[in-house]
């Protein structure tokens, strides 16, 4: 299972790096399970940018397609982000890489404080529609909240963002300010 970067929809760029950072967190979640391969954020990021597909939108199935063969994956995950204060929407989708096929959608609704339990519903939601069965304590590890700072979580999103870029001295900038935020 390949998940890409979420986009954007909100038209606000203090939420761009966010799509990254959830994509971080579903990967770090959907990781306890032992039924999935996961492939690693890094590793999808470098394929990107070589296939030049840095700037693609996600959502695209060709794209997600196209970079789920590369990974050798059975299934990529694409998805995006609404904000309209104080309310935040996220939407997955679940694409076939063989087929291109949509096989299963999920989303996740709420206020932006409660970000991080929207996170941990559509990483529950991704798993009944994967129809993968879950342990109890890869279900348990999975609902563990590392943490309550939205602020810091931002921070860290954009860390990771500007890692992806080859900016270390704007990562390591902004991961002390999410270490510092919470």
């Amino acid at each position: 299972l390949a998940i890409l970067a979420f986009e954007n929809h909100s038209g606000d760029a203090r939420y761009d790096a966010m799509g990254v950072g959830l994509q971080d967190m579903l990967v770090t979640d959907l990781g306890h399970v032992e039924a999935l391969q996961l492939v690693e954020r890094a590793k999808l990021s470098a394929v990107l940018s070589e296939l030049d597909l840095a700037s693609t939108p996600y959502a695209d199935p060709t794209a997600a397609v196209e970079v789920g063969k590369v990974v050798s994956a059975q299934w990529v995950v694409t998805g995006g982000l609404m904000a309209v204060e104080p309310t935040l929407r996220l939407d997955a989708r679940v694409v076939d890489v063989q087929t291109g096929a949509i096989l299963a959608t999920s989303e996740a609704s709420g206020p932006t404080d409660e970000f991080f339990l929207l996170e941990k519903e559509l990483a529950n939601e991704l798993l009944v529609a994967l129809d993968v069965t879950v342990s109890a304590r890869a279900s348990a590890r999975i609902g563990r909240v590392q943490t309550e700072s939205f602020a810091a979580f931002v921070s860290y999103a954009d860390g990771l963002a500007a890692l992806d870029a080859g900016e270390v001295r704007r990562a390591a900038e902004a991961l002390a300010k999410a270490l510092q935020a919470d």
